[in-house]
């Protein structure tokens, strides 16, 4: 595609002058279906549209805070307790997200404004039991907003994200398992991964991509590009074995025995440019393995729990060491403790006992709560063992930061609720508790910033030793940018609009826009380029 010289120097001159309004745009466009239409594939930027944010599975939100304390926002009912996590994401497309709770007991799907907490709307979704973290992400056409995926007992439905209306819904082997989605075809809206026996990849439509036979009662499954192929693999623990697919086709290409079932997370471990594979087993074995599928390392972490295998690992780099730590949690009843393990060998950095979660198995989440470029970590207790039953983490060291005992939490989200451009820590009820939280700044807080994966940008931009170049491949409506490392880029329109933020992952990322001229910068570095689509 051209563009000439003038056009861009022009686009270049408009943007400049524009560019503390489109500061003050950030969070509108991190919150907007507009701008995330499928969960990000590396970390969560603003919204956390599924299990652990990212189809990674790594826990991590780039979008930093203003929290320094159990300052309580608001509060909402959810009636029948809950035992996943809350999903942010803007549903109906008014520009703001909402959360969604699924509840454990009912089964009641809820929807609520995230600056009130007022319940937008509320739907019966069958019998039972309902585990697991709802999936926001548009995969068809045809409804306006983002659409729900739920797995209420390997019942998966697909549900309309502006008032609860069922679309669609398969019956499958019962399972616990959450579901990830990810557009891993590039046609702009999301294909859906669970396991409910088997692992499935299904369309938009429900109808069934390919399918790999399995029996697995747990699971999640994580989709990312772990070769550096520019194509998505899947990974998921069927027939106790890890399994990696090509996502596109369901191709086995690797497979390792474990020996029981497992859940994954991906992340770069060694600095290597090549995400690692790791797998936490209910046997209380954690495995890493290089993208090729040979084994990195295995720890035996003793935490032979039933529990343990219900949720997947953590990963950030939350010592500050330059490395990412994989943080594992293990509840067997009479003991509980978050580990942060040495990515690069599986060691122990520090440990953590006190707050235990059930069915969560200390559901860790990461995120620079309170702006100040120290990772903390966020665990919650439920009603397994003593208080606290939310309590926030030093990630250098495990020491405790604050905590909140005033109810029995389990589920745990991390988002922008009130497009302030600041993240607010969402926490729901366990199995029999009412009530969902936000905690948020006592004062109010704007543009708060993104950190980079591993901590403060600022440090992070120092470490480049070589210029960033830019690419930028226009295919049809699909856009491709490649920017050899982590970055955020920022796309913005012919009148200077921001409309897409985007967090690459290995480098690269990948979004549909419609037909115009556009403007692509990356965050903290100066460097831009202009494209057109036809």
């Amino acid at each position: 595609m051209y563009i000439s010289a003038v056009q861009f120097q022009i686009m270049k001159r408009r943007l400049a002058l524009l560019s503390a309004a489109l500061a003050l745009t950030l969070a509108a466009s991190i919150s907007t279906a507009d701008a995330q239409s499928v969960p990000p594939p590396n970390a969560a930027v603003g919204v956390w549209m599924m299990h652990h944010g990212a189809s990674s599975l790594r826990g991590m939100q780039l979008l930093r805070g203003a929290i320094t304390g159990p300052n309580v926002r608001c509060s909402g009912s959810i009636s029948n307790g809950s035992e996943g996590d809350p999903a942010i994401g803007d549903i109906n497309g008014d520009g703001y997200n909402e959360i969604v709770i699924l509840n454990y007991s009912g089964i009641y799907l809820n929807a609520y404004d995230g600056r009130t907490c007022g319940r937008l709307w509320r739907v019966s979704v069958g019998s039972g039991t309902g585990w697991g973290t709802p999936a926001l992400g548009d995969v068809t056409p045809d409804y306006p907003g983002l659409e729900i995926i739920i797995n209420v007992g390997g019942n998966i439905q697909a549900r309309r994200g502006t008032d609860g209306a069922l679309i669609w819904s398969r019956s499958f082997s019962s399972s616990l398992g959450a579901v990830t989605i990810q557009d891993v075809d590039g046609d702009g809206y999301g294909e859906i991964f669970v396991i409910a026996g088997s692992l499935y990849a299904l369309d938009g439509d429900g109808s069934t991509i390919w399918s790999y036979s399995g029996s697995n009662y747990f699971g999640n499954v994580a989709v990312f590009d772990i070769n550096n192929d520019s194509f998505y693999e899947v990974i998921g623990v069927v027939g106790n074995y890890v399994r990696v697919f090509r996502a596109t086709d369901g191709t086995l290409l690797w497979s390792y025995y474990l020996g029981r079932e497992g859940n994954p997370a991906v992340g770069d471990l060694d600095n290597d440019g090549y995400a690692e594979v790791v797998i936490n087993t209910g046997n209380g074995h954690v495995y890493a393995f290089h993208h090729d599928g040979t084994l990195y390392w295995d720890r035996n972490t003793g935490c032979g729990s039933y529990w343990g295998r219900l949720n997947s690992t953590t990963i950030a780099d939350v010592t500050g060491d330059g490395y990412r730590d994989v943080l594992f949690g293990c509840m067997p009843y009479s003991t509980g403790y978050l580990y942060v393990l040495r990515g690069t060998d599986g060691t122990t950095q520090w440990s953590y006992s006190g707050t235990r979660s059930g069915y969560q198995a200390l559901g860790r989440k990461i995120a620079d709560l309170d702006g100040d470029g120290v990772l903390e970590i966020i665990i919650t207790g439920a009603r397994y063992g003593s208080a606290p039953y939310l309590a926030i983490l030093q990630g250098t060291d495990g020491s405790l930061e604050w905590s909140y005992s005033s109810d029995y939490f389990e589920g745990t989200s991390i988002g922008d609720v009130d497009n302030d451009s600041c993240m607010e820590l969402v926490s729901s009820g366990d199995f029999s508790s009412t009530t969902f939280y936000i905690f948020d700044s006592p004062d109010p807080a704007y543009d708060c910033g993104i950190t980079s994966e591993d901590g403060d940008l600022g440090s992070y931009e120092k470490k480049v030793k070589e210029p960033i170049k830019l690419l930028v491949k226009v295919r049809g409506r699909v856009v491709e940018f490649n920017v050899g490392s982590a970055r955020t880029l920022l796309i913005y329109d012919a009148t200077g609009r921001l409309v897409r933020t985007l967090q690459s992952s290995n480098g690269k990322a990948k979004t549909t826009l419609s037909s115009g001229v556009y403007i692509v910068k990356v965050e903290g570095v100066a460097v831009s380029s202009a494209f057109v689509v036809k």
